[in-house]
């Protein structure tokens, strides 16, 4: 591990909590979005597919964006504004779940999407020019582990929160319907102190 790793009172500590709670968060709906395109509004495989890809979209097309900010400044707004929106966009998907509103869903999917292209970029680049000659390597080999680890823990922890919300293989629309937002709830928080860290990240950064 590089010597500041998750150290709070250091910039590659508190964005290495970043590059973990971003993809812990978003864990949520990548286990159960589809599942619940299908489920709870009727769509076929295709289309559900389709239209959780929309994240994906949204973060591939913010990234280009974001790759043509020029300044530091710049890029250190970005690694602030990427959490914040993740944690907004979680909790319209959220909201949409209960509401039974799929605008709402996607509309919450391609936010999170852009915040995730906001700040993946400069902030990976950011922790790897702030690294010691030390730690370099290990800082730039930690990113895509973090990233996995967060994959793999929000999809067991989100995974049992809704399961123990009603959530399961024989789970009728309620059930189903109150398992998501407890998981999206819970992700939504996540994101909230994903976006704490990124503060706290650009803070450090700053001369």
């Amino acid at each position: 591990l590089p010597a500041t790793a998750f150290r709070r009172d250091d910039v590659i500590g508190a964005g290495l909590w970043v590059i973990l709670l971003m993809p812990l968060a978003q864990a949520a709906g990548a286990v159960f979005m589809v599942y619940g395109f299908q489920f709870l509004w009727g769509y076929g495989a295709t289309v559900a597919g389709a239209l959780a890809a929309s994240l994906a979209v949204a973060w591939s097309a913010t990234a280009i964006l974001v790759a043509m900010i020029p300044s530091e400044a710049g890029r250190l707004r970005s690694v602030a504004a990427g959490p914040m929106l993740l944690a907004a966009g979680m909790a319209l998907a959220c909201l949409g779940v209960a509401v039974d509103s799929i605008a709402a869903v996607v509309a919450g999917q391609v936010i999170m999407g852009a915040g995730f292209g906001l700040n993946w970029g400069p902030l990976c680049q950011l922790l790897m020019d702030r690294a010691v000659d030390a730690d370099r390597d290990r800082t730039s080999a930690m990113l895509p582990t973090l990233q996995t680890a967060g994959y793999a823990l929000g999809a067991a922890v989100f995974g049992l929160v809704a399961n123990l919300a009603g959530f399961g293989d024989t789970a009728d629309l309620d059930g189903a319907r109150s398992g998501m937002i407890a998981a999206y709830a819970g992700a939504t928080l996540v994101a909230v102190a994903a976006a704490l860290f990124g503060f706290r990240t650009v803070a450090k950064a700053r001369p």
